[in-house]
């Protein structure tokens, strides 16, 4: 085999010149001195090759390790940690390149090439192989290294170190027949989707006749409709890409699109096609006449990005569709995409009998709470639906609450703990029913679903409680009596209360009647959307921000039919409730509980101790799942800056609410501070139970802040600004300190800390309100303040900055910069410049700035960093030699 040097495979134009360190450098000449070493191309990888990461590792007492394993498998840390004896993190992709010269990705899988200290561990499993091929050193290159050399090695072991990705096996192959025309090259629809808009397509539509099974419909418009196709006969396993691409043999999906062109071809007006369109349905086998769609850009990009080839229809035929009378119709369930592959479950089978077909079908309660055989209509709802409105029903839901309750406290399990779920909705006036959009609407109907008794209580708020009173305002006898089963309700942990933005719900629900404290604690929420998520997430499937958008697609996912939402805007005021209201709000509380229900049973998760819900007792992908909140209330004089402490919106009414939240089980967070409590320049609580100390009011302990400073300079201290001063604060722990978030300015008594977000590309994208730049090799940094808080060096802020050499008391002033996103790194202590010349920044005086120098103090020292030089030249640590001199720090400063 061929190394770089002599008759090597690198004969392009590509240049070495930039990566030619010292590590580059020791590498090549190792390959070359190896029998049956390479460093080569992608292209020209042995084909008997295995590929392997090299990945390394940082222990707790400074040395190093390297993991070698196959490129297909993760690393079992634990494992790994076993067989080193060492406490191991991953070590940061900012100091991997100063440490061994290369960067992320690009790690040969050889020892003794590093400049510290390095134990090499590889996974047993690569035992069975005789050549490996890992990173190169560069992006293009591979390290084609044989076994016999790494093992040769000293330090070396081999331990069974690897896993694979999620804890899983590798999915068994299953067979999927080959799609009958190949779809166009990937390579080329990039380079057409690259391309000016104006050049000519080379691409040709091609005629296709297939049959196939529709496994799911998306009607997009009256006359459009996409479909996915798969095989005639296709295995719930194979739903997503049930086809194979006939050229390449990778998984593919196949999109049909039933429109115009099929109207076109039919020759039929509006009302016909529509007709013609609404009768595809999911589960139907088609002979289909259509064309490929690859002269539209959306349509290559549905191929490139999704593996999904698009088909434009323009004749159908149906062979047949799911007769078995036992499932009657059942739409967007058996073959839905989401009910197969988010649930590996069969989805519930909605049964309808008849339906026209022109009729599309939605939720009834009858899907969820199935009548007895021969039950009327009056008997089925009065069984269900109970409209609460007087001191007799009230009496009536409490005798049905507490009948529940009791059965779950004498319910007894080893683990488990027994619980009921209940559905929550609300309902008020839509704003186009008021005389003005600032008219308060309080909540009109709350609806609350007990399902273990499959019944649906609607309480008519406005003829049981007065809203919109003061907080003081005693309740009357009704209210009493509804306050006590709704605190039973509401503050019981066992009763798990879901709903769809259910927390929005009752937080409108609590501003509605202030002086009912029933309202405001409630323990036990489960957000239905966020549970959706999470099983989504389990079950490896996309898309779960669409299904989870409205409650009527979480319907439509998971049970197979969506909502009826006309009467969401009918008039909730008007008495009494027609019988499509009470349908409706019926139906929103009691399907919440059936899709948590489904959802659980999916991944075989339930309610355990503390309460929590997981696969397991203490499953963290279901954390913070279960969440107890409380609301409290501001007046409506309250000071302006104590509404903002305290984050308190206006939500009905004149009254501010103030929202806390925890982890049902968990302490409470303690109250926030009240308004008397918050005047002046003094602690405060917050909402989240975190005592807040106002910045300027603290005083920085010089010698605390130097020696701090020192073992932080220039190093990587965190993303968050809290983060980088919180070393230096003389706060009691767990105390926060209180300042403007998105200011880049925090002022002390007697310090400021600074802090700089760099362009990531600079001169690209939108034009900066803060054109900070590096001069000097970064000895000075532009900065910029606003004008009203400078005025040419006299507002006290602009006094103090630059009382930095003042010998009484000298204000400390330090710098924290980043890139983007990334973590702030200190830059130690640093000196305002005022500029001799005008200082308006040029460009700049719409925003009214000032340009000002940063001179840092502690230069010299930085210098010598890597971090920092990877600041302020980026590119440097790739592309210089490790043994490059550093400087002596003469400059400015000497």
């Amino acid at each position: 085999m061929n190394s770089l040097n002599g008759d090597s495979h690198y004969n392009n134009n590509t240049s070495f010149t930039a990566i030619e360190n010292d590590s580059f450098v020791r590498l090549s000449r190792l390959v070359e001195a190896t029998p049956n070493a390479a460093l080569v191309h992608d292209r020209d990888i042995p084909s008997e090759a295995i590929h392997v990461n090299s990945i390394v590792f940082e222990a707790d007492d400074g040395t190093y390790v390297l993991a070698i394993l196959p490129a297909t498998h993760r690393v079992d840390v634990t494992q790994l940690q076993h067989v080193t004896g060492l406490v191991l993190k991953l070590c940061p992709a900012d100091r991997l390149c100063p440490l061994c010269g290369f960067a992320p990705g690009t790690v040969p899988p050889l020892l003794g090439l590093q400049p510290w200290p390095v134990m090499t561990v590889m996974d047993a499993s690569l035992l069975d192989h005789h050549l490996l091929y890992g990173g190169g050193g560069h992006p293009e290159l591979s390290c084609v290294l044989p076994l016999e050399y790494l093992l040769q090695q000293p330090h070396v072991r081999t331990a069974p170190i690897a896993a694979f990705n999620n804890d899983e096996p590798p999915e068994k192959p299953h067979y999927k027949p080959f799609f009958s025309v190949e779809p166009p090259n990937v390579d080329v629809v990039k380079q057409i989707l690259n391309r000016h808009p104006d050049v000519e397509n080379p691409l040709q539509n091609v005629d296709v006749t297939i049959v196939g099974r529709l496994t799911s419909v998306r009607k997009m418009a009256r006359c459009l409709v996409f479909g996915d196709l798969g095989p005639p006969t296709i295995e719930n396993d194979s739903l997503l890409y049930p086809w194979r691409c006939p050229g390449t043999g990778q998984d593919m999906a196949v999109q049909i699109i039933a429109g115009k062109t099929l109207m076109r071809h039919m020759d039929l007006n509006t009302e016909e096609g529509a007709h013609v369109i609404r009768r595809l349905k999911p589960g139907q086998l088609l002979l289909i006449e259509a064309r490929t769609n690859v002269q539209s850009h959306d349509s290559l990009r549905n191929w490139v990005l999704n593996q999904t080839l698009d088909l434009v229809v323009y004749s159908y035929q149906i062979l047949s569709t799911l007769d078995d009378p036992a499932e009657g119709i059942i739409t967007k369930s058996l073959w839905s995409k989401q009910a197969s592959s988010v649930l590996g479950i069969r989805p519930r089978p909605v049964i309808v009998t008849s339906v026209p077909e022109d009729e599309t079908l939605y939720l009834q309660l009858q899907d969820l709470y199935e009548p007895e055989p021969g039950q009327r209509v009056e008997e089925y709802y009065k069984k269900h639906i109970l409209v609460v409105d007087t001191m007799e029903t009230v009496q009536h839901f409490s005798n049905d609450l507490s009948q529940m309750l009791l059965q779950l406290t004498t319910q007894t399990a080893d683990d488990s703990f027994a619980t009921g779920l209940v559905g929550l909705d609300c309902e008020w006036l839509p704003s186009f029913y008021t005389t003005s959009r600032q008219e308060p609407q309080p909540v009109l109907l709350l609806q609350i679903s007990l399902h273990p008794l499959r019944k649906v209580y609607l309480l008519d708020l406005q003829a049981l409680l007065r809203p919109l009173q003061m907080t003081s305002t005693p309740m009357n006898f009704l209210e009493m009596a509804v306050a006590q089963v709704l605190a039973d309700l509401l503050t019981s942990q066992r009763l798990i209360k879901t709903g769809f933005q259910v927390v929005h719900d009752l937080r409108q629900l609590a501003a509605s009647y202030p002086h009912i404290t029933a309202l405001q604690t409630i323990h036990s929420v489960l957000e239905s959307s966020v549970l959706a998520k999470r099983v989504m997430h389990i079950n490896k499937q996309r898309n779960a921000r669409t299904a989870t958008s409205s409650l009527s697609r979480l319907c439509e996912t998971f049970l197979g039919k969506a909502l009826q939402k006309e009467e969401q805007c009918s008039n909730w005021s008007a008495r009494p409730l027609t019988m499509e209201q009470i349908e409706y709000a019926s139906l929103d509380a009691a399907v919440t509980p059936v899709i948590t229900e489904l959802l659980l049973k999916a991944v075989h998760a339930d309610f355990f101790h503390h309460p929590q819900v997981g696969r397991w007792k203490d499953d963290r992908l279901f954390l913070n799942t279960l969440v107890s909140w409380r609301f409290l209330f501001l007046d409506s004089d309250t000071d302006a800056q104590v509404i903002r402490k305290l984050n308190a919106k206006r939500v009905v009414g004149d009254h501010f609410v103030v929202n806390q939240h925890w982890s049902t089980g968990d302490d409470p967070p303690r109250y926030p501070s009240g308004p008397s409590d918050m005047e002046g320049d003094r602690p405060y609580t917050d909402r989240e139970g975190i005592v807040r100390y106002p910045s300027h009011m603290i005083s920085i302990d010089v010698p605390t802040f130097h020696k701090r400073m020192d073992s932080l300079l220039g190093a990587y201290v965190g993303k968050s600004k809290d983060r980088c001063v919180m070393p230096f604060l003389p706060i009691p722990e767990g105390g926060k300190l209180d300042f403007q978030q998105r200011s880049g300015l925090i002022e002390m008594e007697n310090a400021f800390f600074l802090f700089v977000n760099m362009p990531q590309t600079p001169g690209r994208g939108q034009p900066r309100s803060f054109p900070n730049e590096w001069l000097e090799d970064g000895q000075i940094l532009t900065w910029f303040i606003r004008q009203n808080q400078w005025r040419s060096g006299t507002t006290p802020m602009a006094q103090k900055l630059l009382s930095t050499q003042d010998a009484d008391s000298p204000t400390l002033v330090s710098l924290f910069v980043r890139v983007g996103k990334a973590a702030f790194l200190c830059c130690g202590r640093c000196r305002v410049v005022s500029l001799p010349t005008s200082n308006k920044a040029e460009g700049q005086e719409e925003w009214n700035l000032v340009r000002l120098h940063l001179m840092l103090l502690d230069w010299p020292k930085l210098y010598k960093s890597h971090e920092f030089r990877e600041l302020v030249t980026p590119g440097y640590c790739q592309f210089s030699s490790d043994n490059d001199g550093f400087s002596d720090g003469e400059g400015a400063f000497e």
